[in-house]
């Protein structure tokens, strides 16, 4: 699935919020390497990028390990 698509199945869940587009690229990075798929939703204000969130997801089943491979990262 591409990134910023939305699976209508239903087994996508938020695994945390990051402030800004670059820590959650970095964390989608980190996930990619260990072969967990993931979908960041940018909820960022467009003049104001300070202002809001980007939530990244990852498949239910993928949940656990992805948890585990970002705890020292949001640290």
């Amino acid at each position: 699935m591409a990134q910023g698509t939305v699976d209508h199945q239903g087994d996508w869940v938020k695994l945390s919020e990051l402030p800004d587009r670059v820590r959650a690229t970095m964390a989608q990075d980190l996930l990619a390497s260990g072969d967990i798929e993931s979908m960041l939703v940018d909820q960022t204000d467009s003049m104001y990028p300070m202002i809001g969130t980007v939530s990244l997801y990852v498949r239910a089943g993928d949940r656990e390990c992805a948890q585990q491979l970002l705890e020292g990262f949001q640290h």
